[in-house]
């Protein structure tokens, strides 16, 4: 007795798609969220909405993310002060490299009422509204089956 199996790669090649294509509406999605929730830090909307976009992985493979790029994005997602190595100061100087200390940011809420530390976790596991990146992710991909 013999099995036989033949793959159809064109439709494995469509799965493929649909699955990247999902991941990069899930974090499009997962950017409005943030948007409408408020969480991000705000002055001028640069961060939120300039700044922060959905990238797919890297070559290979199968998925996106949800990038803040600039300069303060890492500083101001964890929340902390960071002074000069020399001038142990906020202001440091030019070319001076600077360290966090424990010292928590306080976020000016005027723009965005919920403005605030890690803002993605949330939507992490966990976290408050864990269950929509993956629930976005399957409803996505449903619709794009073939």
């Amino acid at each position: 007795m013999a099995v036989e199996i033949k793959l159809n790669y064109a439709t494995i090649n469509q799965i493929g798609q649909a699955a990247q294509d999902a991941a990069m509406e899930t974090m499009e999605a997962l950017h409005t969220e943030v948007v409408t929730a408020q969480v991000m830090p705000m002055k001028d909307g640069t961060l939120q909405n300039t700044l922060t976009s959905v990238q797919p992985l890297e070559q290979g493979k199968t998925g996106a993310r949800l990038y803040a790029d600039g300069p303060y994005a890492r500083f101001l997602y964890h929340g902390r002060l960071m002074v000069g190595d020399e001038t142990d100061s906020p202001f440091a100087a030019a070319g001076e490299t600077k360290h966090t200390v424990d010292v928590m940011l306080n976020y000016n809420c005027a723009k965005n009422a919920n403005a605030r530390a890690f803002w993605w976790e949330p939507w992490t596991p966990g976290g408050e509204h864990e269950k929509f990146l993956p629930e976005t992710f399957a409803k996505m991909l449903k619709e794009r089956m073939p």
